[in-house]
């Protein structure tokens, strides 16, 4: 597999949802009050990340990294996921096109777990994605904000990010 099957595309033409009002060229873009805020992000990689492979739409890490100006990712890699990197560095090729796509920065980190086989033992996961999420956030300013994903990975590892986050007392959108 090579890095030709992962295409970005530069979707400015998106659809305007129902009820909006769609942005024209003389409207002022949004403005961000936290412009010199870094945007973290927390990924439990998965089989639809970075692009699916039944179809040429972005997975969750490319569409939250695409429409939440991510400037640094953090992927949590299984055995199985660090295998497809390895083989082919599909997530970080497309995270490299992202940023060239839409001119900016965009920072990667790889979590390698490859021992880890035992995709669906939450108890795993609570401990190790709470060390690692806390890492992240001690090198955050107050200013800064942190995205955790819980739309990829295994289920037991969607429901470890969605209880660290109801439970702890994190900084995390």
């Amino acid at each position: 597999m090579d890095n030709n099957q992962y295409r970005l595309h530069n979707n400015n033409k998106h659809k305007p949802l129902r009820g909006r009002k769609q942005r024209t060229e003389q409207d002022p873009a949004p403005t961000n009050t936290t412009d010199n805020a870094k945007k973290y992000s927390f990924y439990s990689c998965g089989g639809t990340d970075p692009i699916p492979m039944k179809n040429d739409h972005d997975g969750a890490m490319l569409h939250i990294c695409r429409h939440y100006p991510i400037t640094e990712v953090h992927m949590y890699m299984s055995s199985e996921m660090l295998e497809f990197h390895k083989g082919d560095d599909r997530y970080c090729f497309c995270l490299r096109k992202l940023a060239e796509l839409t001119n900016r920065e965009i920072e990667a980190h790889i979590i390698e777990r490859p021992i880890l086989r035992e995709v669906q033992e939450f108890n795993y996961f609570y401990d190790d994605f709470r060390k690692e999420v806390e890492n992240i956030i001690r090198d955050m300013s107050e200013r800064d904000q942190l995205y955790l994903n819980i739309s990829s990975g295994t289920p037991a590892m969607k429901a470890c990010l969605y209880s660290l986050t109801a439970m702890l007392d994190y900084p995390a959108t």
